[in-house]
Formats: C-alpha cells, sequence, structure tokens
C-alpha cells in the first residue's frame, strides 16, 4: 500500500500511509482506537475506498473496490464484528457460497459437507456441535468459526482484527499454533490487537500508527513494550492495570453466593464479594464465570443455591429486578448486548436511568440531558454532543457510555465483564482508573476477564475457575500467573 489516504467527514483517517506484507511474515499494526488501523485494513479488503494512493501485489498495480476483488486477490478479513448468519448452523455458515453437491447436480453433498467441518475444528483442536445455531454459540466459538473459515479456503493473505479478544488463553494458544502453520505455508497474516504481550509472542514485524499517520515499522527484537506504548499513545503509561489494593477491606458482604448449581454448567459455587472490593473472576473458556453471573443477574436460571445481598436472600427473575435492588452488569458482547447503535449517546446512557426517575413514563429530555453530561465529563467521555450517534463513538468510548449508564444508577454491586475487551491500550487506563474510583465510592465490583495481567492489577482477590467448579482462590499479595493458570487447568 503506497500513500494511501481516506477522509471521513471531520477527520483524516488514513493519511498519506504505506505498508508493506510480505508472504510468510505475521505483521501486527498497533494504535490507539481511531488511530486508524482497521480504516487502512477495511481499504485493502475492499469493504471502503481509498481516496487516493496505490496497492500493488506482486510489483503490479491492483484495483480493490469491493470485497469481492479483495478475495480474488487471496485477501481476506477477519473483522471485529462477525459476518456469520445466526440462525444457521456452523457446517451451513463455513461453507455459505461454497456448497458442493454429489453425484445429482443440483442437490448439495450435505454428508460431505459435514464431514470436512468435523475435520476442519478438529484440527483446531476444539469441540463444538456443528449442528448447532450459530445464534446458540458463545462468542469465543463465533470468533473461532470466523477464523475456520479464511483459513481453510485458501487466503494468500489473511487480515486478524482482534482475533483473541474473546478467547481464553488456552483457544489464543491453539490459534497461535494455527497460524504459524499457515504461515509457514507462505500465508501473509495481518494482526490487529490491543493485547500488547500477544504482539510480541506472534509478530516477525510491527507497525505503529497513531491519529491516521503511520509512526515507524519495527522487527519485534527493536523494540519493547513500554516504547511500543509511547509511540501508540504519544505518552508513556505505566502500570495500565495496576490499582491500589489492600488486604483490610470492609467486613460487610455485598453479595454472597452458596452452593449455586445450574445443571450440566456449574455446581457447588460458593464465594462473597465485600463493599469497595474488586474480585477478580478467571478461568479459561468453558469456565462457566459468565454463565454464573447470569444466573445471579436474572437473566438465566438456576437449579438450586441460594444468593444473598446485604445479607437478604433474592432470586432475581429478570436483569431488571436485578437493576432495581443495585446489582448492574456490564455484559461482554458491547455491539449485541450493551449499545443499541442506532440510537445516541444520551439515549443510550440514559436507557435504564431513566425508566427508574420518570414514574409516569415520559421521558423528561432536561432530566435526560442533565445526567448525560454529569457522566460524560465524569467518566471523560469524548463526544462532539450528546446527540452524536453512539456507533461512531471508539470502542473505548462506548464502553464508557455503558459505565456511565450503570453508574448513574449508583449501584451496590457492578459486575464488569471483559470491561476493556477490544479497546486500546490508553483506553484500558482509562476504564481502570474508573472502576478504581467505583471501589473506593464502596461498590462492591466483580470483574470477569481473560487477561491475566488485567486479574492481577485490578483485583484484590481472585477467583478461578475450571468447568464450572471453583478452583482456587487467592488475595492479591499471593496470587501469580502460574498459581492462577495451574488451578485453571485443574
Amino acid at each position: 500500500m503506497i500513500a494511501v489516504n481516506k477522509h471521513f467527514p471531520g477527520v483524516h483517517a488514513v493519511n498519506n500511509v504505506d505498508f508493506t506484507l510480505e508472504s510468510g511474515c505475521v505483521h501486527a499494526i498497533v494504535g490507539e482506537n481511531g488511530a486508524g488501523k482497521s480504516t487502512l485494513m477495511k481499504i485493502l479488503a475492499g469493504i471502503i475506498q481509498k481516496d487516493s494512493g496505490q496497492i500493488t501485489l506482486d510489483n503490479e498495480i491492483i484495483e480493490i473496490n469491493e470485497p469481492k476483488d479483495a478475495k480474488k486477490y487471496g485477501i481476506s478479513m477477519i473483522e471485529q464484528e462477525f459476518s456469520l448468519f445466526p440462525e444457521l448452523n456452523v457446517f451451513q455458515n463455513i461453507f455459505l457460497g461454497k456448497e458442493f453437491s454429489g453425484k445429482l447436480r443440483f442437490v448439495i453433498d450435505w454428508k460431505t459437507i459435514k464431514k470436512k467441518t468435523k475435520e476442519m475444528i478438529q484440527e483446531f483442536g476444539i469441540t463444538i456441535d456443528i449442528n448447532k445455531p450459530v445464534k446458540r454459540l458463545k462468542t469465543s466459538e463465533q470468533q473461532l468459526i470466523e477464523i475456520i473459515k479464511a483459513v481453510f479456503f485458501g487466503a494468500k493473505f489473511i487480515i486478524m482484527d482482534e482475533p483473541t479478544s474473546s478467547l481464553g488463553e488456552e483457544e489464543k494458544e491453539k490459534l497461535f499454533r494455527i497460524i504459524n502453520n499457515i504461515k509457514q505455508k507462505g500465508v501473509g497474516i495481518i494482526y490487529i490487537s490491543h493485547r500488547l504481550k500477544e504482539i510480541f509472542e506472534i509478530a516477525d514485524i510491527i507497525t505503529v500508527m497513531r491519529d491516521g499517520i503511520k509512526i515507524g515499522t519495527y522487527k519485534n527484537n527493536e523494540i519493547n513494550e513500554n516504547m511500543l506504548i509511547s509511540l501508540m499513545v504519544g505518552r508513556e503509561l505505566t502500570n495500565i492495570f495496576d490499582r491500589e489494593k489492600s488486604l483490610k477491606l470492609s467486613d460487610e458482604k455485598v453479595l454472597e453466593v452458596r452452593n449455586l448449581e445450574k445443571r450440566g454448567a456449574f455446581k457447588g459455587i460458593s464465594f462473597h464479594v465485600r463493599k469497595g472490593e474488586v474480585l477478580g473472576l478467571s478461568g479459561l473458556m468453558g469456565s462457566q464465570r459468565t454463565e454464573i453471573m447470569r444466573c445471579i443477574f436474572g437473566l438465566d436460571k438456576f437449579d438450586s443455591g441460594e444468593v444473598y445481598l446485604d445479607g437478604k436472600p433474592v432470586k432475581f427473575k429478570s436483569s431488571f429486578s436485578a437493576i432495581k435492588n443495585g446489582i448492574c452488569m456490564v455484559q461482554e458482547d458491547r455491539k449485541k448486548e450493551g449499545i443499541v447503535d442506532t440510537m445516541s449517546v444520551m439515549e443510550n446512557l440514559s436507557i435504564t436511568i431513566v425508566g427508574y426517575k420518570n414514574k409516569i413514563g415520559w421521558i423528561e429530555k432536561n432530566l435526560e440531558k442533565e445526567i448525560t453530561l454529569k457522566q460524560v465529563k465524569r467518566l471523560g467521555i469524548k463526544i462532539v454532543s450528546v446527540n452524536q450517534p453512539i456507533n461512531k463513538l471508539s470502542g473505548g468510548n462506548q464502553q464508557k457510555v455503558i459505565l456511565g449508564r450503570f453508574m448513574a444508577l449508583k449501584p451496590r454491586l457492578l459486575v464488569l465483564d471483559e470491561p476493556t475487551r477490544g479497546i486500546d491500550v490508553g483506553a484500558k487506563a482509562e476504564i481502570h482508573k474508573i472502576i478504581d474510583e467505583i471501589a473506593k465510592q464502596g461498590v462492591a465490583v466483580i470483574m470477569i476477564s481473560s487477561e491475566l495481567p488485567e486479574i492481577l492489577g485490578a483485583s484484590d482477590r481472585i477467583i478461578v475457575l475450571h468447568q464450572g467448579r471453583i478452583t482456587g482462590e487467592y488475595n492479591f499479595k499471593d496470587a501469580t500467573q502460574e498459581k492462577i493458570m495451574e488451578s485453571a487447568l485443574k
């Protein structure tokens, strides 16, 4: 890509950028949200068109005006927002548009397609029911289906945009083995991730972007994490996840769970979280961390056990009931379960708040705006106007809007499921300052995260789960990555 430019209204999203990818190389692109990395790659994938510049393949100029042009040249992009059809099952999604017939020309050979799908999935070393509709798969499983589709259909160049954002440590290692395998076959991989540790694990070359400009390109061994962060954000950020922690916390238990069970998912789950405490929940994919919290929050049903809020037994029949009682949950899938992308910032932030404050059911616009502006200022949400569509904000600012929505309700307990998934390093630091502020105000916080540095740096106490059982518990002084991983694999 040579001198590529792309403008959006008021923004020079990609500013005269050069980028080179070699076959058999993993080339990482890093930068904060809004740096232009995804826009640059969408130009390469034909999803959006460049304003100027050239793209060459093997020293010949090519034109990529739409996705089918990119595919013609062997370029495939796996985006953060999946392109799966939720009502279709796994094997139908993988072979969509690539179906083949058996002896009868116009009859699809589903038997062979199912067999090949199973072989693909087995090569990943994972277990997924290929007959399941995709909408019933976990986010991490849907991510793997997207990767399988790209890897196994002859792409010469694969763009991976946050491919591990919803994968646990074990699934990430499997993905890295596959990346190294296809790299050996001469496939070039462009890897976009906010997880800097994994950039250094997998990338051969690293390009840094900031504000639409390419800052520089470096070999992996020429740069370290602190240098990379400084280049990305234009300032030094240290101890992103670290917050001041203490072993002497309040004895007041906000939430207590005793012997919670959901048949086929988890059993014998007992824990508590105290006022002003950040309790980390860690575990690999399939550990049932999210499923447990969904049951407590009233989104799903559990079969037996007891839940106590401020010492009183509760059983929420809906999330509405949980919120009314002071429990709020920021869910993992921000796009699907966090924001309403057709609405404005103000509408998204006040969507639950106004419902409780206005008894006759009318939305009071002055109240709505007042609440929104207060949270925008408090959380440092970068917006042009409260009426700006939320889908025009970066992932970090969208996450702050969701946090603001629940902070305005003054909850007793805040559950955060992968709170920094898919957001950049600067926004991560800001989100963790907010978490620290929330805890200092006496709110109990339960944080689910697949990032061990995040769990270790932010949590006062850590509970580890494996396949629906609690297999370890550590205070922040005793916890190490090695101990957590050992417990997660029990």
